[in-house]
């Protein structure tokens, strides 16, 4: 694994110098119009206990480091990749939790634990690496990368490659898949998008297409293809229906080998008032859900990943969010999520100060709990987190 670490390092820094070293006799751009780099680092606490008396803590030390390398007009690369150290009694505590650190269903486990230990942690993890040439009319991409066809806020029935968890705050690039992606641009508005991403187990594997277009002001997309030994069709919206926006999405699956099938839709309403408060409505339904959650279950709505015919374990689920912008350095909103049949539900406030122009302060909490007893207990989780984001 570290090889591969050094040989993929070592590639992309020798690609960059030999590429700049030609352009710049060619067309004399600096070292800065060859190579663009950003990143972050945060710190994070958390606290997490299902009543007063039993707290459990962990920190986290989060990193990002983000290079985008701009070989020619036309051909251009990106390597981002994070590194997290985590530490606390939560750690030790919750089974699996290092363990979900190095998870990784990529061609390519691109993802190390440098220290483990039973309450610490120092993981590396690469979830961008792909080579990119655009046209003008086309777009190849190779490699380790997002292909987001997901419309809506919270759940995206069409986002077949990288379906992500709300949950997740903290991993706002979401994840990426090892895939080949070709684009063929129809015209200012309207496009081809054909995705390609294998897998080490055939079941795993997703080959899949899209057609993008515009009609009377909204926007639409359809799609279909070869999704987990599934066949998968489906399409979505986005516009405008009077003052609100109306975002929808969703598609039909169908096992190969069964005559099982699930159908997975979604809906948006989003509207803003003129005092600038913001709301937003969202609505889910999974064909495939059930009546019943387990405790295990309960936890991968967490932490687990989703997939798009599973977004969310039961039938029905709702989500609401309010949010209003106090003044240009203060923001606030709060989300709620219930999840119809086992009277399930889910809060989540969320404050933001900008402390300065690339220093950010984030208050949330998370609030997770059943009405009802799960595997004959009373199931409630409670987290505070506080996290400092400094951009760089």
């Amino acid at each position: 694994m570290i090889k591969k670490w050094i040989s993929l390092v070592a590639f992309s820094l020798f690609f960059v110098l030999a590429t700049f070293g030609q352009d710049k006799e060619e067309d004399k751009r600096t070292w800065d119009d060859v190579v663009a780099f950003k990143g972050y680092l945060k710190f994070m606490e958390t606290s997490a206990f299902a009543d007063l008396d039993n707290f459990l803590t962990s920190s986290l030390i989060h990193n990002r480091l983000n290079f985008n390398i701009y070989a020619t007009d036309k051909l251009s690369f990106k390597v981002d990749f994070r590194n997290r150290v985590t530490w606390g009694s939560y750690v030790k505590v919750v089974p699996g939790y290092i363990d979900g650190f190095t998870a990784d269903d990529g061609l390519w486990n691109m993802s190390v634990n440098w220290i483990e230990d039973s309450a610490f942690v120092f993981n590396t993890t690469i979830d961008r690496l792909w080579a990119d040439y655009t046209t003008d009319k086309f777009s190849a991409r190779l490699g380790r990368q997002r292909i987001n066809w997901g419309i809506n806020y919270v759940w995206n029935p069409n986002d077949l490659f990288n379906a992500f968890n709300y949950f997740d705050f903290d991993y706002e690039e979401r994840p990426g898949a090892d895939a080949l992606r070709l684009q063929y641009f129809t015209g200012g508005m309207s496009a081809i998008d054909i995705g390609l991403k294998p897998a080490k187990d055939a079941k795993d594997a997703v080959y899949a297409g899209q057609y993008r277009f515009n009609l009377g002001g909204y926007d639409f997309q359809v799609l279909g293809g070869y999704y987990h030994e599934r066949i998968a069709a489906g399409g979505g919206f986005a516009g405008n229906l009077w003052t609100s926006a109306i975002k929808a999405e969703a598609t039909y699956f169908s096992e190969v080998d069964t005559i099982d099938a699930s159908v997975s839709a979604s809906v948006d309403f989003q509207y803003g008032f003129k005092n600038g408060i913001n709301i937003i409505f969202s609505y889910l339904y999974n064909s495939a859900g059930q009546n019943e959650l387990n405790l295990s279950g309960q936890q991968n709505i967490l932490y687990g990943e989703l997939s798009a015919n599973n977004l969310m374990p039961s039938k029905h689920s709702a989500f609401g969010d309010i949010s209003y912008t106090f003044t240009p350095l203060l923001t606030a909103d709060i989300g709620a999520m219930y999840t119809f049949g086992f009277n399930m539900f889910f809060i989540m406030p969320n404050v933001t100060y900008s402390i300065t122009e690339n220093l950010d302060l984030n208050l949330l909490a998370q609030v997770f709990a059943s009405l009802e007893q799960i595997d004959g207990v009373s199931s409630q989780s409670n987290f505070v987190f506080i996290r400092f984001k400094w951009s760089f």
